[in-house]
């Protein structure tokens, strides 16, 4: 894909959607201040349903924990995504459960495509598809998930998407370190103590965005710019007429 003269877009927090706040920040501080105010009003037994507040909510908080630094930068150097507005997120090595705490970086010389979904049966596909399975959007392991996709940075319950075609030989992806899940034996289907998950290096990277007509315009206008329209034949007849008139 062509390097645009004039492009930037930069957009943090971009997994940051209302419903993935509400569940992960908003529940647990509601349910913590019901837990406290009953214990100051109905009885001291509620400060123990204070205490474990966290553990009721360890998969939103654990979750909205993942896709917290998610975020998008292109320009005129490439495309960026993942934890762009840190400084030190380019030296992470992180497990691949937390990818989003990474950077990943393309120049325009590997990027083949790149669009926007918004379509609900498609951005379902993307969440559903083994082709993008990530633990950005599941608190465990299913069993069906032999590998983790890296530069797939889908949280739960993502209504917009970019989706960016990329050549793994010229883009940049850290080196994610592997994240051990535990069956203690308890899996029939597979009968290990536990299994390790391999992150699995792909050509395609997917990340939220809570911007997504914007972001589409600025595609269309400054990756895909519209070609001149061609000159009318009727008007260089005219021309050609009006100089014979001069010469004349």
């Amino acid at each position: 894909m062509d390097r645009p003269e004039e492009f930037v877009y930069a957009e943090d927090h971009s997994a940051l959607s209302l419903s993935l706040l509400g569940t992960g920040l908003v529940g647990p501080v509601a349910l913590l201040g019901l837990c406290l105010a009953l214990g100051f009003t109905v009885g001291p037994g509620w400060f123990v349903g204070a205490g474990f507040t966290p553990v009721y909510c360890m998969v939103p908080i654990s979750l909205l924990y993942r896709n917290w630094p998610t975020g998008i930068r292109v320009d005129e150097q490439g495309v960026r995504i993942g934890a762009v507005a840190s400084k030190r997120a380019e030296h992470r090595n992180p497990t691949v459960t937390h990818q989003n705490w990474a950077v990943f970086s393309c120049p325009w010389s590997g990027v083949r495509e790149m669009f926007v979904v918004t379509d609900p049966d498609k951005v379902m596909r993307l969440r559903t598809s083994p082709e993008y399975d990530t633990l950005s959007n599941r608190w465990a392991k299913p069993k069906s998930m032999l590998s983790c996709s890296v530069g797939v940075l889908i949280p739960p319950l993502m209504r917009a998407a970019l989706v960016i075609r990329i050549d793994p030989a010229v883009a940049t992806v850290p080196e994610f370190r592997s994240a051990r899940f535990f069956s203690n034996y308890m899996d029939p289907s597979d009968p290990h103590f536990s299994r390790a998950l391999l992150p699995r290096v792909g050509s395609t990277w997917v990340v939220p965005t809570r911007h997504p007509e914007r972001l589409r315009a600025l595609i269309k206008h400054q990756l895909h710019p519209a070609a001149p329209a061609p000159k009318h034949k009727g008007e260089t007849g005219r021309r050609k007429r009006k100089r014979r008139l001069q010469q004349r």
